[in-house]
């Protein structure tokens, strides 16, 4: 693997929203690059689930957003697992930054942990909590989880 792709979910302000990945009003999307040991930006997206009525339709265009872009792993301050489903497709991190900027000075630091979470071609993906440590958790359906 050369590369991971990281989706953050960003707010009108161009931070990283205080609110669940699903409800962020738009992604932006950073690539690490193993090679060259850093993060490059590569697009701004709006989310593709506002707008839908369903917890199902949101979570399938949510779904659907992580296949259409390939993203490896979300990045996030508020986590909800929804219907045992997207843990199954990226890895779920939440952050205590609040930009995108900060979070990947912080994330480089933790590479090798999430290139080895992504390696192990598990069922389900484990939630990463990053404040002054890094923590792996096993996500429970309908729980939430923030950062202090």
């Amino acid at each position: 693997m050369e590369k991971l792709r990281f989706a953050f979910a960003i707010c009108k302000n161009n931070l990283i929203s205080e609110d669940t990945f699903g409800k962020a009003p738009k992604y932006h999307i950073y690539d690490y690059c193993f090679v060259q040991k850093q993060f490059f930006f590569f697009a701004e997206v709006s989310n593709p689930s506002i707008g839908k009525l369903t917890k199902g339709k949101k979570l399938n265009a949510i779904i659907g957003f992580f296949k259409q872009h390939s993203i490896d792993v979300l990045v996030a301050k508020t986590y909800e697992k929804l219907l045992n489903a997207e843990n199954k497709f990226v890895i779920p991190i939440l952050i205590n930054t609040s930009t995108p900027q900060d979070a990947c000075l912080v994330l480089k630091r933790h590479i090798k942990w999430l290139y080895d979470e992504k390696n192990l071609n598990k069922k389900e993906y484990m939630l990463f909590k990053i404040e002054k440590g890094i923590v792996k958790y096993k996500l429970e359906d309908n729980e939430r989880y923030t950062v202090n």
